[in-house]
């Protein structure tokens, strides 16, 4: 193996995998740290650049929606329906209120959200991210 001189990261690190796909296309990463597959568009940019990328699955990820046994809002369980009153506002719970904790709006975790409990087309939200 030919060697070369040192870059910087060895490891792109960013808070998106978009930002990781770039990072890796632009030469600055020698490898990506990605929650999601890279895109049609990155695919291209990665050959046009003669970047030979590999994808290898190394780990799989969850989202957890967590109800506190001793809250004052009583809720003591969720279903995909109650989530997505809850995240867009349409329930309120009568004896407290609901406090949404979540990542970015452009995270995977989102776009996971999106088509998994909102029911939206994952296609048609713009960026990509990871869990930190």
């Amino acid at each position: 193996m030919r060697s070369r001189p040192w870059r910087g990261d060895v490891i792109g690190r960013d808070s998106a995998s978009g930002n990781d796909a770039k990072n890796l296309i632009d030469k600055t990463c020698d490898f990506a740290d990605m929650s999601v597959p890279m895109k049609h568009g990155e695919h291209f940019a990665a050959k046009a650049y003669r970047v030979n990328h590999v994808q290898n699955v190394i780990a799989l990820d969850g989202i957890a929606f967590v109800v506190h046994p001793h809250s004052s809002n009583h809720i003591k369980a969720l279903n995909r329906d109650r989530i997505r009153e809850y995240y867009i506002s349409e329930r309120a719970s009568p004896n407290a209120p609901v406090v949404m904790i979540q990542r970015e709006s452009n995270s995977g975790v989102q776009k996971t959200i999106d088509g998994l409990v909102m029911k939206v087309n994952v296609r048609s939200r713009v960026g990509c991210g990871e869990t930190k």
